[in-house]
């Protein structure tokens, strides 16, 4: 029988952003550019969520917020020039 470890490596949600990526996009059509974080799976039926808090708050139904939460990786990208903590890292 295998060990937890390698069950939940098959099963466990792996995250395409981590915790202070730059990216940009568009949320309900309305451009956005923030931080990420944090990325993570609530439901099999949701699929993944993205928290980002950005730079410039928007308005959304007359309420300014500065942090949304992304469902589509297509909606976002990183923003050129930046790299993860995790690329430096192994790049030493």
């Amino acid at each position: 029988m295998p060990s937890l470890k390698t069950y939940f490596d098959k099963k466990e949600y792996k995250s395409t952003y981590v915790i202070g990526d730059r990216v940009r996009g568009s949320f309900n059509g309305i451009p956005i550019v923030g931080t990420v974080l944090v990325e993570h799976l609530v439901d099999l039926d949701i699929g993944p969520i993205i928290h980002i808090q950005l730079d410039l708050p928007i308005k959304i139904n007359d309420k300014y917020t500065s942090i949304v939460g992304v469902r589509r990786h297509t909606e976002i990208e990183r923003l050129p020039g930046w790299t993860t903590e995790t690329e430096v890292m192994n790049s030493c």
